[in-house]
C-alpha cells in the first residue's frame, strides 16, 4: 500500500507509521566533525534509461493490465525515440494519472539524489529520525568555511552583538552566515561582518531578538547558502557496541 504513494511503513517508537517521501518544512539537527565522526560519502552510478514502461491495473478498463510509458525528460512526455526502455510493474495503481507521476518522481529520484552520505554519531544526541530533514557541514563533504562551538556570547547595549569560538577562521570574501544549533535543537542562521584577518570572534550583522545563542552551541561557519548541505536521514543503524 505504501508504495503506492511514496510511502514507506515502518516502526517507530514502538508504533506502526507511514513515511511519506515530502517536503519537510525544516530541518531538524546540525551535524558536523564535532558531533560526528567517519563520514564518507558514496556516489550512486545507475544507468537512467530513456522511458519507463510502466503496468497498472487500470480502473478506467475495468482494472485489466495497462501500460504507460514515462520519457526521460523535465515533463515526462515524449522526446524522441527511446533507446532503453525499462519495464516497471506498479502493485496498487489503478490510475494513469497516478502511474503518471510515480514515474517521474522514480526519475527525480535517481537525478536528484545521486549520493548517500554517512557518518557515525553518539546515539545518545541523536534528535533526528528516519525521513528527517538534516544538515551536515565539514571539511571531507567540501561544504562550509569551520566548525565549531560557541565559548563566549559579545554583548553590547544589553545585545548580543557577536559569539567567540574555539577555532580560529579564516573567512572568504563575500557573504558569510553563522549557523548555531541550540540544546532544543533549534538552528538559526545570521549574517555575520567579514574579517579579512583570522579570528575567533563572529560579530553579527544585525543582533538577533530571539533564540540567542549560548556557550557550547555547535556551530558553522561559511559563504551564504554554502555553510551546510542538505539531507534526507534514509537510514540509522546500530554498530556493533548495541
Amino acid at each position: 500500500i505504501g508504495s503506492t504513494c511514496r510511502t514507506e511503513i515502518l516502526r517507530m517508537n514502538g508504533k506502526i507509521t507511514a513515511l511519506m517521501d515530502i517536503e519537510r518544512t525544516g530541518s531538524v539537527q546540525l551535524f558536523t566533525p564535532r558531533n560526528s565522526y567517519d563520514y564518507s560519502e558514496t556516489i550512486i552510478s545507475a544507468d537512467i534509461p530513456d522511458a519507463l514502461n510502466i503496468g497498472f491495473a487500470d480502473k478506467e478498463s475495468g482494472y485489466a493490465e495497462n501500460e504507460l510509458y514515462v520519457y526521460n525528460t523535465p515533463s515526462g512526455n515524449y522526446g524522441e525515440e527511446p533507446q532503453t526502455v525499462q519495464d516497471v510493474t506498479l502493485w496498487g495503481v489503478t490510475s494513469s494519472e497516478q502511474a503518471r507521476k510515480l514515474g517521474i518522481w522514480k526519475y527525480a529520484v535517481t537525478k536528484n539524489r545521486p549520493f548517500i552520505h554517512s557518518w557515525f554519531c553518539d546515539v545518545e544526541y541523536l534528535m533526528c529520525q528516519k525521513g528527517d530533514w538534516v544538515k551536515y557541514a565539514g571539511d571531507i563533504a567540501l561544504i562550509g568555511t569551520t566548525q565549531c562551538r560557541v565559548t563566549e556570547c559579545i554583548y553590547q547595549n544589553n545585545q548580543c552583538i557577536g559569539i567567540k569560538v574555539d577555532e580560529l577562521i579564516h573567512m572568504t570574501a563575500g557573504t558569510n552566515v553563522v549557523r548555531y544549533r541550540k540544546s532544543d535543537g533549534t538552528l538559526v542562521l545570521l549574517n555575520v561582518k567579514y574579517s579579512a584577518e583570522d579570528t575567533n570572534e563572529l560579530l553579527f550583522t544585525t543582533a538577533p531578538l530571539e533564540n540567542l545563542p549560548e556557550p557550547d552551541n555547535l556551530v558553522a561557519v561559511g559563504l551564504q547558502d554554502y555553510d551546510s548541505i542538505d539531507l534526507i536521514v534514509t537510514d540509522i543503524k546500530c554498530d556493533n557496541n548495541l
